[in-house]
């Protein structure tokens, strides 16, 4: 813009009001991803990914596309705060079913175990299995 111009006139017309239309679309979408319970719907990450990805390549303003982004960012959030839980909750009930398991061997005089245990491929999950195991019966082999 020049100096000493005071104003500009954009004609944008059709493409205005589509990116309008799009902006609401994506308003109601988001709101729909909002009132899903993140601790039900297993795939709510992956669903919020997909719109913002989607939303990252709509023609939407600029101040809605960043208020969109921010409440996806949210339902990401949400999602895997909750998948975290579920995770730390299966743990503690495989923990409390694998320590009265150990307890019960040890009595019995067992020097040796081999047990599946439902934790995932999480690493801190299976250190914590170990060393509750190492706790209650040191002297035993356990795989």
């Amino acid at each position: 813009v020049a100096k000493g111009i005071r104003r500009i006139t954009a004609v944008t017309k059709g493409a205005a009001l589509q990116a309008l239309k799009e902006g609401d679309r994506f308003e109601s979408l988001v709101a729909d991803a909002e009132a899903l319970d993140a601790e039900t719907t297993e795939d709510l990450d992956k669903t919020a990914g997909a719109l913002r990805k989607e939303l990252d390549a709509a023609f939407v303003s600029a101040p809605r596309k960043a208020a969109l982004r921010a409440r996806i960012e949210a339902i990401q959030k949400n999602a895997t705060d909750a998948k975290k839980k579920a995770l730390q909750k299966r743990v503690d009930t495989v923990l409390n079913d694998l320590t009265a398991e150990v307890e019960a061997a040890a009595e019995a005089g067992q020097k040796s175990m081999v047990v599946s245990v439902d934790i995932g491929a999480d690493s801190k999950a299976s250190q914590r299995v170990m060393k509750t195991v190492q706790t209650i019966a040191p002297d035993m082999a356990f795989l």
